[in-house]
């Protein structure tokens, strides 16, 4: 197997998407090529972070981060974490703003407070 064949097969090799004679030969390249078998430690490293995001509730984080305070809260509360997920990316992303485009804490604190009343109800 050549390099570019196996590169093609790396993420599908992660994913368990190769029938097994395919991951063998996979396998086998790697094992014999650094290049190859450093691409398939980033894959998988980068794999593991995705999962760990998604479980975390925190993938919405690779495009609009969490406000500090907010991921408090939700830290604290299951419920209000599990009302969070829910949400739509684009109610998210609008609740995020509202809170880090706050010029005073006080305007910031009465929109944390909305924002956790509206995902409690």
């Amino acid at each position: 197997m050549k390099c570019d064949e196996a590169e093609i097969l790396l993420q599908a090799l992660i994913d368990g998407e190769l029938d097994a004679g395919h991951a063998r030969e996979v396998e086998a390249h790697v094992a014999t090529c650094a290049k190859c078998g450093a691409l398939l430690t980033d894959y998988r490293e980068m794999s593991k972070a995705v999962a760990n995001a998604g479980a975390l509730g925190f993938i919405t984080a690779l495009t609009q981060p969490t406000p500090a305070d907010l991921a408090r809260e939700l830290a604290r509360n299951k419920k209000l974490a599990a009302a969070w997920e829910k949400l739509s990316f684009t109610n998210q992303k609008e609740m995020a703003l509202g809170l880090t485009e706050a010029k005073k804490p006080e305007t910031r604190e009465r929109r944390l407070a909305a924002a956790l009343e509206k995902l409690r109800s």
